[in-house]
């Protein structure tokens, strides 16, 4: 076997080092409820074989070599989830979806995508949700991250493969045009290891994104176009709004007062404050979804429009944070 996969099949002392480092003994796994050994595999074992074998999981995939997951599965649950099992390709076989037996319980996966970009891979649920008021959002959209995290993308109405599939591809490939002026309009778009979620749009009065990195957590970004407004029409409007939201979180970050700055742009103008985090800053390892520094602000990117945007970072000098702030200005008319 290429990858140690034959201590899962041959053994269920504990899994393999070389995935899953502190993580709990497979055997443990096996002895727990059919709901926990269904979790334990969609949302444990294929992402550490994504991600940690250095690509040799998905050639198996892309050379046709899927006895490996079915025999798995099999050994971990049982022949009937392993029966239930369908794997395609899709996207010249650059991605790859997984359908599952139909979840009986929450968090267990109608399906999942296994996608390749470049030499980086990306792993995205759709998971059976709660849906405790009867909304009609049977599922949920979520993602697991080369370093662990689990992201919640949020409830969605469809259970079926290709709207999965849509969805995904969509918020990974998609340009969004939106008009914000009879004379306006902007195509958002994102880098290829950028994962960006539409929260609304509004035609000619804002549209607000959520933007964050595929794999890993460097940053999180949230950009809301808004139409020019009697609040918003001059310099100091915008940095008196940004004192004003500014305020609120003053009790919970070290600074005593927000201190308003200028971008130094060559078209336009923009402020922005920076704000640092007080529970965060206690941490002696602070884990990956804990940002130090939230920045907010606005940009008079048109005569018509105003971009306002926050970004929760880990710092406030380095390549991230400084590739943020030429992300935003790019969108200046």
């Amino acid at each position: 076997m290429k990858y140690l996969i034959i201590i899962l099949l041959m053994s269920t002392s504990v899994f393999p080092s070389i995935l899953y480092g502190k993580d709990e003994p497979l055997k443990k796994e096996l002895t727990k409820s059919r709901h926990d050994k269904i979790y334990a595999f969609e949302h444990k074992l294929i992402p550490a074989l994504l991600f940690k074998t250095d690509g040799k999981f998905f050639s198996d995939l892309k050379e046709g070599s899927k006895s490996k997951i079915i025999g798995i599965t099999e050994k971990l649950v049982d022949q009937t989830f392993s029966k239930a099992l369908e794997i395609r390709s899709i996207k010249n076989k650059t991605a790859y979806t997984i359908t599952f037996q139909k979840p009986l319980k929450p968090l267990e996966c109608y399906h999942v995508l296994l996608i390749k970009t470049g030499d980086n891979y990306s792993y995205y649920t759709l998971e059976k949700g709660l849906d405790l008021f009867n909304q009609g959002n049977p599922s949920v959209l979520c993602q697991w991250t080369k370093d662990g995290t689990h992201l919640n993308l949020g409830t969605r109405k469809y259970d079926d493969l290709k709207s999965f599939i849509d969805d995904v591809i969509k918020k990974k490939n998609n340009d969004y045009k939106i008009q914000m002026s009879p004379k306006d309009e902007f195509t958002i778009k994102v880098p290829s290891k950028w994962m960006i979620k539409q929260e609304e749009y509004e035609r000619e009065k804002s549209a607000t994104f959520y933007i964050d990195p595929i794999n890993g957590s460097d940053f999180s970004l949230t950009i809301n176009f808004l139409r020019k407004n009697a609040n918003l029409d001059t310099p100091d409007k915008l940095k008196r709004v940004i004192v004003k939201m500014g305020n609120p979180v003053l009790p919970r970050v070290l600074e005593s007062s927000v201190q308003v700055k200028q971008f130094k742009l060559q078209k336009g103008y923009g402020f922005y404050a920076i704000f640092t985090d007080k529970d965060t800053a206690k941490l002696s390892n602070p884990g990956p979804k804990d940002f130090l520094y939230m920045t907010r602000g606005f940009i008079r990117i048109s005569d018509d429009t105003i971009l306002g945007f926050m970004m929760l970072t880990h710092k406030t000098n380095d390549d991230v944070y400084k590739m943020l702030g030429k992300y935003l200005i790019r969108y200046i008319k």
